[in-house]
Order: C-alpha cells, then sequence, then structure tokens
C-alpha cells in the first residue's frame, strides 16, 4: 500500500486494507486450535473442539478462514459455518481472534509516521462510524478533554469524529442523546 493509494480510498470512504490481498504469516494458523482449546475450555465445550479437530484435519482452511476475517467478510464466515454445520458466531470469533494481531500491525503500517515501517497518513477528514484502516466498528468512545477518540474493536486504531452525532446511523439531530457521556 502506498499513501496515495490509502488517500485514494479514504476519499472513497473505504477503508485502507479494504480489498487488499494479504498474505498470513504462518504462526497465526498455527495459533488457531489453541485458541479453540482455550474457548473449549472457556465454555464454548465441543463446538469448539469440532472447529478446532476441522482445522487440524483440514477440513476448515486456517489461511482462508483468516483471511476472510481480515477482509471483515462475516457473511461468508456464516455461509461456511453452516454448511460445515458449525457454530457460524464461533468460527467467526476464532479467526477475529487469530486475526486480530495482524490487523493491529497493518494499522501501524499505514497510519505509522516511520518511513521505514509505515506510510505515516492519517485521514484527516474520516467522519464515518467505521474504522479507516479496517472497516470495523468501535468498541468505545475515548474521551479526554473534551476530544473525543473513536477505538477499533479489531485493529485498535483511534480515529476523531469530525462531528457530534451516533456513529452507527449518523443520527445528529434533537433526539440524538449522548447515552453515556
Amino acid at each position: 500500500l502506498t499513501a496515495e493509494s490509502i488517500l485514494a480510498k479514504w476519499k472513497r470512504g473505504l477503508p485502507a486494507l479494504r480489498n487488499e490481498s494479504i498474505p498470513i504469516p504462518s504462526g497465526l494458523k498455527d495459533v488457531l486450535p489453541e485458541l479453540c482449546n482455550a474457548l473449549a475450555e472457556c465454555g464454548a465445550g465441543d463446538s469448539a473442539v469440532h472447529i478446532r479437530d476441522a482445522i487440524v484435519a483440514k477440513a476448515i482452511d486456517a489461511d482462508s478462514l483468516l483471511s476472510v476475517s481480515l477482509a471483515r467478510n462475516q457473511k461468508a464466515i456464516r455461509t461456511s459455518a453452516l454448511h460445515m454445520g458449525f457454530a457460524p458466531d464461533l468460527l467467526w470469533l476464532i479467526g477475529e481472534l487469530g486475526s486480530a494481531p495482524l490487523a493491529h500491525h497493518l494499522q501501524h503500517r499505514v497510519v505509522g509516521s516511520d518511513p521505514r515501517t509505515g506510510t505515516g497518513v492519517r485521514p484527516r477528514t474520516w467522519d464515518r462510524g467505521y474504522c479507516p484502516c479496517c472497516g470495523s466498528w468501535p468498541t468505545f468512545i475515548e474521551a479526554h478533554d473534551g476530544a473525543y477518540t473513536l477505538r477499533c474493536s479489531y485493529c485498535a486504531h483511534g480515529w476523531s469524529p469530525q462531528s457530534h452525532r451516533c456513529v452507527y446511523c449518523g443520527n445528529a439531530g434533537e433526539n440524538f442523546i449522548t447515552a453515556a457521556p
């Protein structure tokens, strides 16, 4: 990705990583069975074990799961999970947990100021509710000295909206209520 291509995407309202072919490091693929084990021990039970076994047996392609998760294509993961008889939300969670470290690394590459490791571009006019790097929704809003920063639920990028409104529906009218100041 170049600074020019990122800025062109942002101008069109597209996240920087959208429609990019990103190679998945093998270390991320190797961690998926362990994530399944941890989820199985913490309450996901047999569903997580079945997904782990399918990943180990290569019935679920780990590279594909991580790539589709990184592309934020929940529909594809849900459709595949249902077709294969797995819990869709659990398979989405496993893909998300496995690919999030890469998403975090990539958002630093997009907005990093070090010329050796990043493009150094920032979305100066990004006024959308979803992340300018990966396209995910914020998990919360950080408030500090009257300034607000949205924090991405997936890659952890922070961005400041240009207007005070609902990040999900865009409502800024009289009936817009800040639920938790």
